[in-house]
Order: C-alpha cells, then structure tokens, then sequence
C-alpha cells in the first residue's frame, strides 16, 4: 500500500471565518420523539436522549458563499493495486473518493465542486464521499476541521494509515486506521474511541456514505425491519419532534415500496433494525448495471440507514445546492451503535469503542435481475449471498485481534496537522499530573495556533489579558473552570469566560452573576449579549432586547459583526417592532441573515417593492428544514389576494396558498412540501 501527499484541483468556494458569538447548549438536552405505537422496545431505547444542540467550545462555521473559483485543496492518498482512496485532511478527515484501478469508476458519490451549505450542527457541511460522525449528534463537529493524518507500521513492517484527534465538547480521543491489502479490493478502517476519564459521556457515531443516484438503486441491508421517519420529521429543526414508526421492507406507509429510494416523493430516511445475534452487519445499493456497493463492520456497529432527497423540487434543490447542476444526486448508506440517530447512549468511564468497517464493491454478473424483482425478501437473500461471497461474515472479526493489538502502535510520521488542542490538552495533562494521552496519538506542539495559545499562556501565566469593550474573545475554553476561579486577577475576560462555563454547564444564575461583574469592572459586547442570551432564554424578551441593545451601541453599527445584528433582529422580529428592523437593515445595507427579518417588517409595513427585492436575493445560508423566507412569501401572496378580493386575511388563507401558490424556485428548499 502507498501513502502520500497530494492534491485536488477543483472548482469551490472555502470557508471565509466563524462567527464569534458563543452558541450556548439547547436548554433542553433531551428531545420529545414520537413513536406511532409500533416501535418495541429496543428502538425506544434512550430515544431523545442528549441530542439537543450543542457545540461548543466550538464555533459556529457561518461565514462563506456561493461565488466557487479553482481552488486546491490537500489530500492524503493511500492506494494498492486495486483501489485508490482520496482524503480531505483539512475537511474532517472526510474520504472525498474511492476509485476502482482497474475500471476508473468512482464507487462513492464523488463531488465534482467544493460547496458547503448549512445542513452541520456548526453550520458548514458539504456532500460527498464517506463522513465520520462522532462525539455529538448530527454532523461531526470537527466535519470542517483539520485532522492529524499519519503513517504507521504495523507488526509486518507494512504501512497504514491513522487518522486522530481530540474532540473538545466530549473530551474523548479517537482515531481511524486505514488500511488496504495487496491484492485485496476492500478498505478497511478500524475504529476506536477512548474516554480515558473518571465518568460516563453521552456518546454517539455514525458513518455517512454518499452513494450515486441512478435510476432503480435498489438498497438491503441484514433485515428488512426498518424504522421509518413520519415525513414531516424530515429534516426537520432542533426544536421540533419527530415521529417515528416500524414496518418491514418493501412496504412503508408512504410508498409501496421503500427499497428503492427514488420512490419516494419527499426527503425520507430510515434505519435498519439489524438483530443482536447477526455476526457481521451489512448494508449494501445495488444498481441495474449489476454494480454493488457494498459496506460491513464488526456488530458494535449494529445499525444501518438509508437517506434520500426525494422527488420534490425542493429536495433537488437541495442536491443540486450542493454541487452543480444535476451532477449532486446521490443517497446516503449509513451505520451506526443505536437503533437510529435519537437514540444516545452513554459512554462508561475509563472506557474504549471498537470496531472495523469495510468499503468494498462488485461487478454482479449472472441473474442480478433477481435482485430487482418484486420479492425484496428473496432478492435481499441473494445480495446477502454476494455480500459473503466478498467478505466472509467472520472476516472481520478475525482482523481485530491484530488491529486492536496494532492501534497502539507509534506513529512513524505525521503527514498533515489537525488543531493545536490535543497539544493544549497534553500540557495541562502535564502541569496537572494527570493521564498522558495515547503514545498512538501524537501531538506537536507547534501545532498549536493562537485560538489554542492564548490557554497555554494562560496555564503557565494564571491569569487573562483585559479585553476591550468591542473585543470579542478568539476561542472558548470550557475545561479551565477551576482556574479562572481562582484566579487573583479576576478582570472583565475572566468573568465573561467563566459565565460562558457556567452557562453551558446549566448554572444559568450563576453565569448572569458573573457576568454583571464583569459589567462592573468594564462593560463588554460580549457581556452584555450573554445576558441578552439569559432572557432570551427566560422568554423576557424585553429585558433580551435592552442587553443586546447595550452591546450594538458599543460598535459602529457599518462595521458591527452580523452575528451581533442576527440575534437583535431575532428579538425585533418576537416584538414585533418592525420600524426598528427596517431603520437599522437600510442603514446597514444588504447582509442574508438580517435580510430573513427585514422581510417580514417590509410585509408588515405593505412596502412590497423592497419586500420583493429580498424575495429576488439568492438564499446562501438557509438551514436544511426551516423555510423563514418561503413562509414570509406565502403570506405576502395571501395578504395581496386578500386585499385584491376583499376577504380576511388569516392563518385558513395561508394554508390554502401554501397549496395552491407555486413558490418561487429560488426560494423552494422544501423537503416535504406542506
């Protein structure tokens, strides 16, 4: 096997920045999940549980646009003599490509461009290629960060390839090692997640493989149990509850037959409820050329899903959003530990997750008809047998002796640099006495940056440097709690950073406390958004309004950070003051994510003409699911009929131009149309 550094030359546009403002926790952790009644009891197992947003000390990855240029990004290969698979060490560690030597054909959906969208609990996520989701759920909080990406020899003097990081939110350490044989066409990626400390962590992974689109793809999987998504779930925000029921494949309650994702009309997913004595869990997209992707792991990684688009034309959209034209259309296979991606479980202290997954793929040659015909019991029989005639069902359960033996192994060099932080984290590991990380784990100090340093200065300073009333903080530290209480010089920063801590950990009086001291030795933006944030979340929303009123005034309203201006135009849209919007987005100027309110203030005031300049502007950062721009048209459309026909203007005439009224293209990112 070959391992090297490279390239990719491709048409996108990167990531310009983050946004500033700490985006605290979901107040609520865990969610309300519906069942219909026909999920058992297993399914329903930690159903909800932690799956409330949360990101930091992360920041939000909200900053990019839609204007793609030729752009090169890094790439670690690693390829033998039968398949080449590309990497994007800089892009969560995401495998962008896998490619069969000997005919040129891409296994994987392959993105011809780089475009991220807001479909990550950070915001930023792009399609394509094989993602590793750990940690939190939703997208990986690290989907749009670099990884550390190194070369290892194994116990044969053979080279593989590991993949690592610290995550900050859990704490947990992980890594992926890659492998290809000689002679052999299947990657294989062993697995492991450590939480080397003192208590359980909610816990969470899934792997999302992008597969081509082709008419009649046909998906199996071990079972034909599934549970399936009500429709209007899909998609659907953090703060609504989805509904879930059980069925078995080929039927599902909205298309006869479910096997076949292009039946369905709207965005649609379910999960394979794969059986506790099955050996080797599978999931496998069968096309009508006889091609077969195909993917198995060891049974820790018990579960599967299938993702679609849909037919709607918001869900193609969605597609073609991400890439160009008609060339994004593609399905996800995934797997996962749980029943589906709500239900959490939590992780045991002093603890480690293992297992091995394998990609792989086949040429089917005699009678794969068979595979398309109308008995999806037999046909999944004879992928099932394909599936073995590739991988053994025992196969990879004889490697992990070997890869659980080697995952220990040194690193011989590193090849690309993930984030300072596991170097930060070693360091106060050091000071503190505590556990060193993993010597399979290598973390340079020189990775560090200046998100990561101003903390190491911090531990061997003990105290923060001042910060200026309009200055916001470059990072977030959430570990350093007992430090920063006891602190001698306890400034403004200080206290801003500990509220910021304490508000996270649900000790929400206590971080307004700090906070109004902080006001007392210097009055901050920062400060006085987080109080904002306080009585937001109060649902005081007056109160809301005065904090973050107090932290605009501190800035140049032309030169304030949007996110300041995102969250103000939030709480003039609850109250209603829509003079106040439209004063302030005019004196501003054109920004999308302020534009969403200016819009219902112009509806409000009957000033159609600008209503319609921002219903012609290109939605750049719209969130998969919610549709603000497209309800606000709706309405306007409704209010017109109404005053045109002399009828009342209420919530009985929206639904019925919500069905009757065709949305505009550019504003129609609908998944279920409702």
């Amino acid at each position: 096997m070959k391992i090297y550094v490279s390239h990719l030359d491709i048409e996108g546009s990167l990531l310009k920045g983050e946004n500033p403002l700490p985006i605290f926790r979901d107040r609520q952790k865990d969610k309300q999940i519906k069942s219909d009644g026909t999920l058992n009891e297993e399914s329903m197992e930690n159903i909800g549980y932690e799956i409330g947003l949360r990101l930091l000390p992360y920041k939000m990855q909200d900053r990019y646009d839609r204007n793609k240029t030729n752009i090169k990004l890094n790439t670690v290969v690693i390829e033998n003599d039968k398949v080449k698979a590309v990497f994007l060490p800089e892009y969560g560690g995401r495998l962008y490509s896998l490619v069969d030597k000997e005919t040129g054909k891409d296994i994987l959906f392959k993105n011809p461009v780089f475009q991220v969208a807001n479909l990550a609990s950070r915001n930023a996520w792009f399609s394509g290629g094989i993602e590793w989701n750990v940690s939190q759920f939703g997208h990986s909080l690290q989907t749009c960060e670099p990884l550390f990406f190194s070369v290892v020899k194994d116990n044969d003097n053979k080279e593989f390839l590991r993949v690592y990081e610290f995550e900050r939110t859990k704490r947990i350490y992980y890594q992926m090692d890659f492998r290809l044989i000689d002679g052999d066409k299947n990657l294989y990626v062993y697995v492991k997640i450590i939480n080397d400390e003192n208590y359980k962590k909610p816990m969470y992974w899934w792997t999302n493989i992008a597969v081509r689109e082709e008419k009649n793809i046909r998906v199996f999987s071990a079972t034909d149990d599934i549970v399936y998504i009500y429709p209007n779930s899909v998609g659907s925000t953090e703060n609504s509850i989805k509904k879930f029921g059980a069925s078995k494949l080929p039927k599902t309650p909205f298309v006869e037959d479910g096997s076949y994702p292009l039946n369905f009309e709207y965005s649609s997913e379910y999960f394979f409820q794969t059986k506790k004595e099955t050996v080797s869990p599978w999931e496998a997209a069968v096309y009508n050329d006889g091609f077969m992707f195909f993917e198995r792991s060891t049974n820790k990684l018990r579960y599967r899903k299938m993702f679609c688009w849909g037919n709607l034309r918001g869900g193609r959209k969605w597609e073609s959003f991400l890439s160009k034209g008609n060339e994004g259309e593609y399905i996800e296979v995934q797997a996962g530990i749980m029943p589906t991606q709500v239900n959490g479980f939590d992780m045991d202290a002093n603890s480690c997750i293992e297992f091995i997954q394998a990609f792989s793929f086949d040429y089917l040659k005699d009678n794969y008809d068979d595979i398309f015909a109308e008995d999806y019991s037999k046909a999944r029989e004879k992928v099932e047998a394909e599936v073995n005639r590739n991988i053994d069902e025992n196969h990879l359960n004889n490697l992990m002796n070997k890869f659980s033996e080697e995952s220990d192994l040194q690193i011989s060099s590193i090849l690309s640099y993930g984030k300072g932080w596991g170097a930060l984290e070693d360091i106060r590991r050091e000071k503190y006495n505590l556990n060193k990380s993993f010597k399979s784990m290598i973390f340079p100090k020189d990775s560090m940056k200046e998100d990561s340093m101003i903390w190491k200065d911090f531990l061997d300073k003990g105290y923060l440097d001042e910060m200026e009333s309009d200055e916001l903080p470059i990072s977030y530290m959430l570990d350093f709690k007992n430090l920063l209480e006891s602190c001698d010089d306890k400034n403004a920063a200080v206290f801003v950073h500990l509220g910021i801590i304490y508000y996270e950990s649900f000790m929400e009086d206590k971080a307004l406390e700090s906070w109004l001291k902080s006001l007392d030795i210097k009055p901050t933006a920062i400060a006085y958004r987080n109080i904002s944030v306080y009585y937001k979340d109060k649902k005081d929303y007056e109160k809301a309004l005065y904090y973050m009123s107090k932290a605009v005034e501190i800035f140049d309203i032309l030169k304030i950070d949007e996110a300041f201006l995102v969250e103000y135009f939030y709480l003039f849209d609850l109250l209603k003051k829509y003079d106040k919007v439209v004063e302030i987005y005019e004196k501003r100027g054109y920004c999308e994510k302020i534009a969403l309110y200016a819009a219902r203030s112009y509806l409000f005031l009957k000033q159609y003409d600008k209503l319609e300049e921002i219903f012609n502007m290109e939605q750049i950062t719209i969130r998969e699911g919610e549709n603000y721009i497209l309800d606000v048209y709706f309405e306007y459309i409704a209010k017109l009929k109404s005053e045109k026909e002399g009828i009342e203007f209420n919530d009985e005439l929206i639904k019925q131009i919500r069905i009757e009224a065709e949305a505009p293209e550019n504003l129609d990112f609908r998944m279920v149309k409702i």
